[in-house]
Order: structure tokens, then sequence, then C-alpha cells
């Protein structure tokens, strides 16, 4: 049976979530170094430094090695640590025996190759965000779903973070905004809980803080999810999976288009940080949370620092985890609300549909 996990949602533009989310990121960073962590000269088989010598050296030499090894270039990577140290968010004690540098370098290697020596070619096409049919979705505001994240847990608590498909792990909650940044995150829950569930506990569990649209505004979603003010989902498939009117299924289309930019963030973030494909090492659960929340936090900075990403392919098909058929538990929702936002659906369609050739 899943559990509510301890309050983990985290809103990433609440200035206060994004400090505790940027302490996560120097947490693991000490994290990397002391738990089962190679060594620094271990790191990097072309560089006979070590300690702080390696990351001067990464900084000093060629652009591809910096994104190979941190999943960021240069400029990025120093203010990057301009922030953690001018924010105070520096932790005492460890930082007495490395620097600042080397700890981030050190927590940024780990996330980025799972403590392995494996390397991503930096080769892949740049992003191209496809906004054609965006016009129509106006009040959008991004996408939500949910993803798996690979978990090592006791085993009396394994039945709990075993996902339908056998393995353990930890599902991820998401928002991002259009520009493939993650905007909230809630992570925690076990591998068995539906992500309808997730949301609903984000939206209703005041601690979660979840980002709740302005009015009229909305989040896309897939069918796992209901359909109500400030969640627009597709219209539901009628016998054989088919959409029961053309303007239905040009809407679900067109919908899918859209939504699928949390696929493509939640991809290129797995192809950047490949500890989040596991298998996870034993770490205490906490510290894995903190994974998830730092490598969000990361991920939303590379985008802001380096808008042209190497690491995400044309097409990218994650797998969220959700059921398709599964009902979302019941939030309270007024029934003229429902109705009205049921309209608002149909009328979209209706219009896509007669101008279904601009």
């Amino acid at each position: 049976m899943a559990r509510a996990p301890p309050n983990f949602g985290v809103n990433l533009d609440d200035p206060d979530d994004a400090r505790q989310a940027a302490t996560a990121v120097l947490i693991l960073s000490w994290h990397f170094q002391t738990h089962q962590v190679p060594r620094t000269r271990q790191l990097v088989h072309t560089c006979p430094f070590t300690g702080q010598g390696w990351v001067d050296d990464l900084l000093g030499g060629k652009c591809i090695r910096m994104l190979n090894n941190m999943r960021m270039n240069v400029p990025t990577f120093i203010q990057l640590c301009r922030i953690l140290r001018e924010g105070e968010y520096i932790i005492e004690g460890p930082c007495d025996k490395v620097t600042l540098e080397e700890g981030v370098a050190i927590g940024l290697y780990g996330l980025s190759h799972d403590l392995t020596q494996r390397m991503l070619d930096a080769t892949h096409p740049r992003i191209r965000n496809n906004r054609k049919f965006y016009p129509w979705f106006k009040d959008c505001i991004g996408a939500i779903d949910g993803t798996h994240v690979s978990a090592s847990v006791p085993r009396g608590e394994q039945d709990a973070f075993r996902n339908r498909k056998g393995t353990l792990s930890q599902n991820v909650l998401a928002a991002c905004d259009h520009d493939m940044r993650f905007v909230y995150v809630r992570a925690g829950w076990e591998g068995s809980a539906h992500d309808s569930r997730v949301l609903l506990d984000a939206i209703s569990n005041p601690d979660a803080v979840f980002p709740t649209p302005p009015a009229g505004k909305y989040y896309a979603v897939d069918a796992a999810y209901r359909h109500m003010p400030g969640l627009m989902a597709p219209f539901k498939s009628g016998p054989g999976g088919r959409s029961q009117t053309a303007q239905k299924g040009l809407f679900n289309r067109r919908h899918s288009s859209v939504r699928n930019i949390i696929e493509r963030t939640f991809g290129v973030w797995k192809m950047r940080f490949k500890i989040l494909d596991g298998p996870m090492k034993n770490y205490p659960i906490e510290a894995q949370r903190n994974i998830v929340v730092a490598c969000c936090v990361l991920h939303n900075f590379i985008r802001e620092m380096q808008p042209y990403d190497v690491y995400l392919p044309d097409e990218v098909n994650m797998d969220g985890g959700g059921t398709e058929g599964a009902q979302m538990p019941q939030l309270h929702v007024t029934p003229e609300a429902l109705h009205d936002w049921k309209e608002l659906r149909n009328a979209m369609a209706d219009h896509m549909y007669l101008h279904r050739n601009e």
C-alpha cells in the first residue's frame, strides 16, 4: 500500500523553496564525497591531477571535457558556484576539507554519471521546441506528469516501492513550463502509487506547496488525470480507442503535442543525470529524494545558462508510469465548475476544428 511521503513538494519558482532546493545540491555534493564514492583521481582518466587540481584542469581545458564531466560549460559552472557561495548555502564542516568548487564538481559528476566512468556522446541534436500548436492553448502554462526514478529501500519496504514493471522506484510528480524548466517537483512517493494519487496529494495538501494556476489558466495533463479547473486533459477515447468525433480527435492530437513538453523534459533530465536511471545506490531515502530535487535544480540552471542544450534527441518517449484507464481520486470541485470546464474544452475543440487549415 503506497503511502504519502513526508512533505517534500518543492515549488521551484518560490524563493524559499528554491533556497531549500539549492541547499540540496550542496548536500548531495558532500554526500557523494563520503558515501562509497570513487576518489577524485578515479573520476577522470585523462587527468593526472587530484582534488582542486582536477577541477582547475577541467576549467582550463576544452569545453567538451567540461560538458562530458559536469553536463554544463565553464561559465555555467562558475556562476553556479558563485550563487551557492554568495547565497550562503555553504554547509559548514566538510567545506573545511575541500573547496566549494571541488565539492560541487564531485556532486555534479556523481549525478551525471551515476558514479561510473560512462560518458555520453555530446553530439545530440539541439533543442527544437515545437510551438506550432501553442496558440490553440494560449492559457496553458505548462504540463504535469509523473515519472519513475530508481529507488533502493530495505527489503521490508520493497513491495510498496515496486512499480507495475516489477522494479523498485519512487514516483516523482513534476510540472514544467513551455521552456522545459521544472516549476514543481514532488518526490518520495512509492513506485506502486498511481500518478493521479500523487497529484491529488500535491493539490490537496497545503504543505506540498503546489503552484495552483491562476483562474482560467491550466496545466496540460494526460487521460490518467481528472479534467478539472486548472488541469486540461484530453477527451476520453471511444470504442476501439478512437475519438468520438473529428473535433475531439483533432483536439487530442494537438493537446498531445503541447503536453509532450513534460515527456521531453523528463527525457533530457534523465539523459543528463544518469544516476536517475539506476540502479540506485544504497543511500537513505532522504538522500534519494534530495537527488531528485538537486537534479531538477541543476537542470533548470543549465537551461537558463545554456539555452542550446546538447542532451535532447528529436524524439523522447519516457514512460511516466501511469495507467491510462485508472480513475483519479475525487477532489472537491463544484458541479458547476466542472460543467463550465468541460464546456470550455468543447468550445476549444470546435473552434480548433473550424480553423484546422489555418
